[in-house]
């Protein structure tokens, strides 16, 4: 059936990318598919990416993309300083659409909604919660390239985030098992 779709936005739940082969094999690229990552502490949206075809012959974790432009990630350490190289850190977010913290929580705001000190001054940065990996070499901590890509997975396998910076590392939530 022709349409005249342009865009389809996917986000809620992780994308299974091999469901899409149906799609290009009938409709080929003229729709726009973007796959976005978010969690509600940062207004809904962290990253984005527009898809292709040969995405859905991927096997593993979906791409979810580049950081939105208002937000910056960092991998900290339990001090919050930035992890060397091959060192498991907590993925962190930063920036403009990160929210203010929870109504009528102080106590969870506190603990999650700290002071950014790689932001601009006063800022805030959401613990996410999830641990993070750098297996390869990298420049500096902050991931804040608008190059930088992130893959979600399950608790049980890792999450890669990558950069022109950062080419690559593992996530997964904290406690999920020895690394």
């Amino acid at each position: 059936a022709h349409h005249n779709l342009r865009h389809i936005v996917f986000g809620g739940e992780a994308l299974e990318l091999r469901t899409l082969k149906p799609w290009y094999a009938r409709n080929g690229e003229a729709t726009r598919l973007v796959n976005m990552y978010g969690i509600t502490e940062t207004t809904v949206h962290v990253t984005y990416r527009p898809l292709q075809a040969e995405d859905a012959e991927r096997r593993g974790p979906s791409p979810i993309g580049v950081r939105i432009p208002d937000l910056r990630l960092y991998v900290l350490d339990e001090q919050r300083q930035p992890v060397p190289v091959g060192v498991s850190g907590e993925l962190y977010v930063g920036g403009a659409g990160v929210a203010r913290g929870y109504l009528d929580r102080p106590a969870l705001t506190a603990a999650r909604f700290v002071a950014d000190p790689y932001g601009p001054p006063g800022s805030r940065m959401y613990r996410t919660r999830l641990a993070v990996r750098r297996p390869t070499i990298a420049k500096h901590a902050p991931i804040s390239s608008s190059q930088s890509r992130i893959m979600p997975t399950t608790a049980a396998s890792p999450m890669t985030v990558s950069s022109p910076t950062t080419t690559r590392a593992a996530v997964r939530p904290m406690g999920a098992g020895p690394e």
